[in-house]
């Protein structure tokens, strides 16, 4: 179980219901009956397609602790096995050989998409209010485009602020490497919080906005959002570039190497394939 349909879908239609339904019936379409008994009452909506395709699993997995929380509580399944996502070990490789640029004061990035639950436009009314003296890239694309370099143009950040757009996952990588940190602004959406996970591989900090992401990734150095609101995260903008300036120059400020060796996909393929050995010999 990795996509969050509840939130996606609900984020890009205002008819989320309605597609609800058609994700079962396409589902009945494709894989026949399930043994009903098996689904949770407590299971509606997305949730309910959700469970309709795990009433026949033999095993059912979550990329992380707070997601897997979720399907339990909206009755997908009951026992459900954390099984993070991990970054390929040859991608990572390449990248961690390139010399990082320099750089005359912080550099922040950003990665995903540029839509609402993204909090892209959040995170640009934040750099505002925060002052930070930083450069701050942000990487990707999306129908909030417009209003970005828009906002960006008003606010008078077009010194501290770069666009690069989209990029290719090498190049994204390549970027997240060279940060002094990343910056994580969705908040309730992700089912794991991919770029957070590359960053830990690659030794780079993240400032979180969701807590949940914080708790599932878990390394240090970090910093946390206090709450949801734009100032919130202003306030987390200027600790965080305040730390990386007095430590500018260093590593002390990077996730260590021993760290980010659980964040591959050799170390997290070892647990996978037990799983797959352990549903090939169950009743």
């Amino acid at each position: 179980m990795h996509n969050h349909v509840d939130e996606g879908t609900r984020a890009v239609t205002p008819v989320a219901p309605f597609v609800f339904g058609g994700l079962r019936v396409w589902r009945a379409l494709a894989l026949g009956r399930y043994r009903g008994s098996r689904v949770s009452h407590s299971a509606r909506g997305s949730w309910r397609y959700l469970a309709e395709l795990a009433a026949e699993a033999k095993i059912v997995t979550a990329p992380s602790a707070h997601f897997a929380e979720a399907l339990r509580t909206h009755g997908v399944a009951t026992d459900i096995v954390v099984t993070p996502n991990g970054v390929d070990d040859e991608a990572i490789a390449g990248v961690l050989a390139q010399q990082r640029s320099p750089r005359t004061r912080p550099k922040l990035v950003w990665l995903g998409r540029m839509s609402q639950e993204k909090r892209i436009l959040e995170f640009i009314e934040a750099i505002a209010q925060s002052g930070i003296d930083a450069d701050v890239s942000l990487h990707g694309a999306g129908l909030l485009l417009p209003r970005v370099t828009k906002r960006i143009a008003e606010l008078g950040l077009d010194d501290r602020v770069s666009i690069p757009g989209p990029v290719s996952y090498p190049e994204a990588l390549a970027a997240i490497h060279d940060a002094d940190a990343l910056v994580q602004t969705s908040i309730g959406f992700e089912t794991q919080g991919l770029t957070p996970v590359e960053a830990a591989a690659l030794g780079t900090p993240t400032i979180f906005s969701d807590p949940e992401i914080a708790d599932d990734v878990s390394v240090s150095p970090e910093w946390r959002v206090a709450g949801p609101s734009v100032a919130d995260l202003a306030v987390a903008l200027q600790r965080a570039v305040a730390e990386l300036s007095e430590g500018f120059g260093t590593e002390a400020l990077r996730v260590d190497a021993a760290e980010s060796q659980r964040f591959l996909q050799s170390t997290q393929s070892g647990s996978m394939l037990a799983l797959y050995e352990r549903a090939l010999t169950a009743d």
